[in-house]
């Protein structure tokens, strides 16, 4: 079991089927996902899965399918039935959850065996369900009768956006180059030391909140705005503009981003502020990475907890899974899977 991707209401996954030793191909099992709080992983067996499947399968188990690509709505669209975690809990943003594959095996092969339990796997990786804040893109630039400078931008409005959100609006010192000593020029730029990370440990003296309103949004640079380290800007001295779009106190649940570096270049000549705009399309921003948030460490491949040799299926059409009604799931198709999605061996 892994878990490939998350958004703030999706995963992406797949599974290995449980394949039987035996010639005979008269069996059918069916595989469920239930989710759980990492914290809480230890206390999900066997004995509990197979009681809380018995009484709540329609609120907290997802009918999935083995050996392909799955796209599976952990928090639904309006009108659909709201998921539970195995515990009875509401699945939430920001919340660290793990997964679990929930095998109903076939009455007649139980029959066969003389072993009429089913089976459950060992839980993924950590995951997060969260927003991935939007980058923004400068749009045009004022200035006012004190050469000061007014830089617009906008910003995506986010349905459900939090109440703490702000775009911080950060100066750094464009790197400048240095002669080596064959004569030529070492040029680092912005991006070889300034990242994501970095610009979260800005001191709040030392970047501007810009004000927004309807997705337009605006910040004022003056001869008194510091740089990043907390320096008046220096005449004649190039600085590049970077906003951080964060929520202080959510960002579990929505995501940091940082704007493309060296696209707006800004400079104090004499008592006037100036800004240029490269005529370049910013490249992605950069965002965090949503599945590994809470565990960085690749997992080991988790197993069903069985005796029976397992092997791997030729990968299916990906199947987009949604929990509608009791008993009941939805699943729509959506593109092939590349090779690279395709189940790994």
């Amino acid at each position: 079991l892994k878990i490939i991707n998350s958004t703030e209401n999706q995963i992406q996954m797949r599974f290995r089927a449980f394949e039987l030793n035996t010639k005979s191909n008269k069996y059918t099992h069916e595989y469920y996902l239930v989710v759980a709080k990492a914290d809480a992983k230890e206390a999900v067996s066997y004995d509990v899965a197979e009681m809380r499947f018995h009484e709540y399968q329609a609120e907290r188990f997802f009918k999935v399918e083995p050996n392909q690509l799955l796209t599976v709505h952990l928090i639904p669209t309006q009108g659909a039935v709201k998921p539970q975690d195995i515990d009875g809990a509401d699945i939430q943003t920001g919340v660290p959850y793990v997964a679990f594959i929930y095998q109903k095996l076939d009455k007649v092969y139980q029959k066969d065996i003389g072993n009429f339990s089913d089976r459950i796997t060992a839980p993924s990786q950590e995951f997060l369900l969260a927003t991935q804040l939007s980058n923004v893109l400068v749009t045009d630039v004022n200035s006012d009768d004190t050469h000061n400078a007014i830089i617009n931008f906008h910003a995506e409005k986010h349905v459900l956006a939090p109440k703490d959100l702000e775009y911080r609006c950060i100066l750094i010192p464009r790197a400048t180059p240095h002669k080596t000593p064959s004569g030529g020029s070492n040029k680092k730029n912005n991006s070889d030391w300034f990242n994501l990370d970095v610009a979260k440990q800005v001191a709040r003296v030392n970047y501007t909140i810009a004000k927004c309103s309807e997705g337009l949004c605006s910040f004022e640079v003056n001869t008194l705005t510091p740089d990043n380290f907390g320096n008046l800007l220096v005449e004649e001295k190039k600085y590049t503009l970077v906003i951080l779009a964060i929520a202080p106190e959510n960002q579990n649940a929505y995501l940091p981003s940082l704007s493309t570096l060296d696209i707006v270049t800004v400079t104090i000549e004499g008592d006037a502020v100036v800004v240029e705009l490269d005529e370049v399309e910013p490249a992605p921003a950069q965002l965090v990475e949503v599945v590994s948030i809470v565990e960085k460490a690749e997992p080991e491949e988790a197993e069903f907890n069985s005796t029976e040799n397992e092997t791997v299926a030729s990968p299916n059409q990906a199947q987009d899974v949604e929990l509608t009604e009791p008993n009941q799931t939805e699943a729509i198709e959506t593109d092939q899977p590349t090779q690279a999605e395709a189940v790994e061996e």
